[in-house]
């Protein structure tokens, strides 16, 4: 996080920026900058290794440039969230525009999921029933969405879902990926997901939670088959039933909390588990929510 005093616009350069892991946290403004000055920060490169992602915050009187190009997904960063003074009401996926850091508007989104297609991103702040097995870029919310797959696949391509704060997705199948391709799915927010995960067709797909605080949480109801790695990387990721999680699959808990909260009356078989950076595994089969 970086901070100071400008009475002029100034610009900085750093090396690359990679992201190994976990999630990390970019925050960069100007105290008492003067009006109208702009201070730009020139990043050589942002390099991404799959499970980690990012929260970028940034004022309106800065701005950040990547030098060499970044390789989007459907014109966004599925992995990376930004707070900018674009004007949305959560904290958006971010994008890179002739080079700059910037967050999705509300023009780059539909608000019709049955109409969207694998290249629309989807913004939905109320309930709305998927009429058939469709594919879209993205998923954001305000929290408000309840979508009900209505026994339908949904295929997110860039596997970028932000839940904000309380939304629901439930009664289907949720995958991630290109058309034939592994992929991930992407978690952000903090809300419930009872719609059942799978791979996309016979490549495997990844599951990635960055709830956005320590205190927020991703509920998986469904009975979910999956077969990537399940990376937790903030918040707390909470199983409520014995298939919400895949049996025998791996995991990585760095900074965030894997929960399990079912009645257990048989053995759960898990693969590779690492937990670091601060990362919790809770047994809490007691049939309820315990802390």
């Amino acid at each position: 996080r970086s901070g100071g005093r400008s009475a002029d616009s100034r610009s900085e350069t750093f090396g690359p920026w990679r992201f190994i892991e976990g999630d990390s946290d970019v925050g960069i403004s100007i105290t008492d900058a003067e009006p109208g000055s702009m201070n730009t920060f020139h990043v050589a490169s942002i390099e991404r290794q799959r499970g980690a992602t990012l929260f970028v915050e940034i004022d309106e009187q800065t701005e950040i440039h990547v030098t060499d190009p970044v390789e989007l997904q459907g014109g966004l960063l599925p992995w990376m969230t930004v707070r900018d003074e674009s004007g949305q009401p959560f904290n958006g996926f971010g994008t890179i525009v002739n080079g700059q850091v910037r967050g999705l508007t509300a023009i780059d989104f539909v608000s019709n999921v049955n109409a969207a297609n694998s290249t629309d991103n989807v913004f939905l702040d109320a309930a709305a029933t998927l009429a058939a097995s469709t594919s879209i870029n993205a998923l954001a919310s305000n929290g408000n969405m309840i979508l009900d797959l209505g026994g339908q696949s949904l295929r997110v391509a860039s596997g970028g879902i932000n839940l904000a704060n309380g939304a629901v997705i439930e009664n289907g199948a949720l995958t991630a990926g290109q058309d034939g391709s592994g992929g991930e799915l992407i978690v952000h927010g903090r809300g419930r997901i009872g719609a059942n995960i799978t791979d996309n067709g016979g490549a495997p797909v990844d599951v990635t939670i960055a709830a956005g605080a320590s205190t927020a949480e991703v509920v998986l109801v469904g009975t979910n088959t999956y077969t990537g790695m399940t990376f937790i990387n903030d918040g707390n990721l909470y199983a409520q039933t014995a298939d919400a999680v895949p049996d025998g699959a791996d995991m990585r808990i760095t900074g965030g909390e894997f929960r399990i909260g079912f009645v257990a009356t048989e053995s759960k078989h898990l693969g590779t588990v690492r937990i670091a950076g601060g990362g919790a595994f809770s047994q809490q089969f007691t049939g309820r929510r315990g802390q």
